[in-house]
């Protein structure tokens, strides 16, 4: 009931996120990713890696912190826990190939990136495919303008394990 309620909280237009809030959503979420079915959970993927691209400063600070929480704590014996990285993979390329992506986007995903690669990089490592589109997209960010970009491509690649 008390996730219901969050639920509800969070789709109110004059919602404000302040720190009581913000521990609550994510004291819920932690629980959830290691108890939900395998599409419950790519459905929870979806909707954060939705948000993250909003325009909402809040809103995408919030799915940045969840997509990693959710990395974090997706089960190692998850029957398909490899499937779940590589569609958290799959949206979060796009997202960077996304040529309308602001920098903000760029930076929280390439951090979001770093992270899965370090829980589940020997994985990625082992999907030829994967590392094909992840070397297409992240090589090129090696030579963005920003510095910035540069350093956050070099340590999500860093994290990767051939």
């Amino acid at each position: 009931m008390a996730t219901n309620n969050l639920i509800n909280d969070l789709q109110k237009p004059d919602f404000t996120l302040d720190e009581t809030n913000e521990k609550k959503l994510f004291k819920n979420l932690a629980p959830l990713v290691k108890k939900v079915w395998e599409t419950q959970l790519a459905e929870i993927i979806d909707k954060l890696c939705k948000y993250a691209t909003q325009k909402k400063e809040e809103l995408c600070d919030i799915a940045g912190i969840g997509l990693k929480t959710v990395i974090v704590e997706i089960p190692s014996n998850l029957p398909n826990a490899g499937s779940v990285v590589q569609r958290l993979i799959s949206k979060l390329l796009s997202q960077l190939e996304n040529s309308k992506a602001t920098y903000e986007v760029q930076i929280d995903t390439l951090n979001i990136l770093s992270k899965l690669f370090a829980c589940f990089g020997s994985s990625v490592g082992n999907n030829i495919a994967s590392q094909k589109w992840i070397q297409n997209v992240l090589v090129p960010l090696l030579s963005h303008s920003y510095p910035t970009i540069r350093k956050r491509t070099t340590t999500a690649l860093g994290m990767l394990e051939f």
